[in-house]
């Protein structure tokens, strides 16, 4: 039996690249091979996979780890991403490079990376960039569906194509999914970030630190919380899973210029056999049902420091320092509360009286509280503010200093 060439893409059989691994992955090795084939059917389906399950305008690549033999999607945001990173064959390192472990030790983001960034003139003038048109066919061509609209959708083991849609998949993780599934497995954050999740580079077409969930190294690539019976984390799973079939966009008009929120329906009969199956619901009552509500009034936080003038109407990026603070308030909540009482925090800034004591005590609190520091730390907005008596110590000692 002949052994298949790990340097050969399995979905489009072209010679794959030597990547340079991320500094922050958890990957084995100094590169991984990745298929940069434009043309190879896993990138090209990627895009409305990934739009269509997770209403992210992305897609991936494949890639193989030569030191593990693992191999899996690499998220990418464009047809140019990550190319900068491509190592001449001479390049390339053969010894592993040993793991790291996600915001402990080493910084969460690549500094090279977001250095390094193709923007958007290296494109080509004359095309018309594939994410848009998806955007486009969406806005033309989808039904515009409103929360008194009803589906007709069921997912349970009595479909013949129960947990399908559960592999080879790139999850978009937020911070309260992060939040809720490091509870139920009972695990901190570091645990969880490290275990479950990879990192997308911060660069000037990506420009806040984004985490995907990590499929198993098995055949399947299936999502590590799948078992024989289906989601093991069901009453905890993201926050994209709970919307499925259900797709959210915007149309943003002179008149609107926040945009006109609307659902269209996620309908792929090969692959979901669910579609016009069971009773009729609103979509309404289907999002309460799924508990999304919940996740969405936990979500504000992100979502709108997300959609930050900063990251929205400029060509600019966070720098490394402070991507490394956003990766922690958002993602590593465990070392944030470290960050919080280990060091002279509350005796720097000014609190409401009792919020120290529910700091340590309530993690949906201290949730809440990360994002007030990202927009202070970040932006230097919000109600935060440093100790007055500190602030007119400062004043003197610099006044003294002039004199």
């Amino acid at each position: 039996m002949t052994t298949p060439d790990p340097a050969l893409c399995p979905h489009c059989q072209q010679k794959m690249s030597r990547w340079k691994s991320p500094t922050i992955s958890s990957w084995g090795g100094n590169y991984q091979w990745v298929c940069f084939n434009d043309d190879c059917p896993y990138f090209v389906k990627g895009w409305d996979h990934l739009l269509n399950t997770a209403n992210q305008h992305a897609s991936y690549r494949h890639r193989y780890d030569p030191s593990t033999g693992e191999s899996g999607p690499l998220p990418v945001w464009s047809h140019d991403a990550l190319k900068d990173q491509i190592l001449p064959d001479t390049d390339a390192e053969e010894q592993p490079r040993g793991a790291v472990e996600f915001g402990v030790r080493k910084s969460p983001v690549s500094a090279d990376a977001a250095e390094s960034a193709p923007t958007s003139k290296d494109e080509p003038e004359d095309k018309m960039d594939s994410v848009e048109r998806m955007k486009e066919d969406i806005i033309e061509n989808y039904t515009r569906l409103t929360p008194e609209d009803s589906i007709q959708f069921t997912c349970n083991a009595g479909v013949p194509c129960f947990t399908r849609c559960c592999r080879d998949i790139n999850i978009f993780l937020t911070s309260y999914d992060v939040l809720r599934l490091k509870r139920r497995l009972n695990i901190t954050s570091e645990e969880f970030v490290s275990k479950y999740t990879l990192a997308l580079p911060v660069n000037i077409r990506h420009r806040i630190p984004i985490i995907v969930l990590r499929m198993s190294d098995n055949e399947e690539k299936t999502c590590p919380f799948l078992g024989e019976g289906g989601c093991t984390v069901y009453e905890d799973r993201p926050w994209a899973c709970r919307m499925y079939p259900l797709g959210v966009a915007s149309q943003k008009t002179q008149e609107n210029p926040e945009g006109e929120e609307f659902y269209y329906l996620i309908e792929d009969k090969h692959k979901c056999q669910g579609h016009g199956v069971g009773t009729p619901v609103k979509i309404a009552d289907y999002i309460a049902d799924q508990g999304v509500v919940e996740y969405e009034e936990m979500n504000v936080p992100f979502r709108d420091l997300t959609l930050h003038p900063f990251f929205t109407s400029s060509d600019q990026s966070l720098p490394p320092h402070q991507a490394q603070m956003f990766f922690m308030a958002a993602y590593n909540i465990d070392m944030f509360r470290r960050f919080l009482f280990n060091s002279r925090f509350f005796e720097v800034m000014d609190v409401e009286e009792g919020l120290q004591e529910r700091l340590a005590s309530d993690e949906d609190e201290l949730y809440r509280f990360a994002f007030r520091w990202m927009r202070y730390s970040l932006f230097n907005e919000g109600d935060m503010k440093v100790k007055s008596e500190l602030v007119s110590q400062r004043r003197k000692e610099l006044d003294k200093a002039t004199k």
